[in-house]
């Protein structure tokens, strides 16, 4: 490569296969992409825990964006560079929600780890998934430390009553963002991959001539496609995703469309 060339890819949807399990040559691809002189960083809506196991297997040395947008964090010093976390209204909002939908799981994630406040089918589904070990506790007990995130699990068919019970709230201190069918997640407000993308940028000088290459598959993943100068998308993404994309894929996240971005960044830049 000509060219200074940061990929920050999400996981799940876009790196990950199904199977959450990283194949030997998409990694064996990206450390060859890194050892030409590219940088590969992940930006993901898992935690620290959560990510851990794939930033190891991946070897990854540049900071990653973590809680979708919420944390910027460096695997190499375990330092938090840049943190966001919810208002103290959180709490509140978060006992509107499960009040008025007994029936969904809900987790606060924070830097320590995740810890359920109640806990359901489509909640365990998330925790397995994340492969994380919760702590469980209610909202009345949770630590006073701070939230990064809390995601919502409902049934598929019970989002669109979710959101619009949210929606009529019009709370204005937090925002919110579906990351799945079954994952809602209430974020600070204005954060996202897409701020924290425009702060790593600032953060660490990656103006031009550096070039930033963004690949995601879901509505959490727009503002970061936007804010990189070449947004891509696997051919699984959402249809929405993939018309604001730059590029489209031809591979999906289980035909390790990430190896074919590989390729097209290195005969592009």
């Amino acid at each position: 490569m000509k060219n200074d060339v940061w990929l920050f890819s999400d996981l799940d949807g876009t790196l990950l296969p199904s199977d959450k399990r990283i194949p030997d040559d998409l990694r064996d691809g990206i450390q060859q992409f890194v050892q030409q002189g590219g940088h590969f960083t992940i930006a993901t809506g898992r935690t620290i825990e959560s990510a851990r196991t794939y930033w190891e297997q991946l070897s990854v040395k540049e900071p990653m964006i973590l809680f979708n947008g919420a944390m910027i964090y460096d695997p190499v010093s375990e330092q938090i560079f840049y943190q966001q976390p919810l208002c103290a209204s959180a709490r509140e909002m978060a006992a509107a929600v499960l009040k008025e939908f007994p029936q969904a799981g809900s987790e606060i994630l924070c830097a320590d780890g995740t810890y359920v406040i109640q806990n359901t089918i489509y909640e365990q589904q998330h925790v397995a998934i994340c492969q994380v070990t919760p702590k469980y506790c209610t909202l009345e007990t949770m630590p006073d430390i701070p939230w990064m995130k809390i995601l919502f699990a409902v049934d598929p068919s019970d989002m669109p009553r979710l959101q619009a019970f949210i929606q009529a709230q019009n709370w204005t201190d937090v925002d919110f963002i579906q990351s799945s069918d079954s994952f809602y997640e209430m974020l600070p407000k204005q954060v996202s991959k897409g701020s924290a993308l425009v702060e790593y940028r600032k953060r660490f000088h990656l103006e031009s001539p550096s070039i930033v290459v963004a690949a995601g598959d879901y509505e959490n993943d727009r503002a970061m496609l936007e804010a990189a100068d070449y947004g891509v998308a696997p051919a699984n993404a959402q249809p929405a995703i993939q018309a604001i994309a730059d590029h489209v894929l031809t591979h999906t996240c289980d035909q390790k469309a990430i190896l074919e971005l590989l390729l097209w960044i290195q005969s592009k830049f």
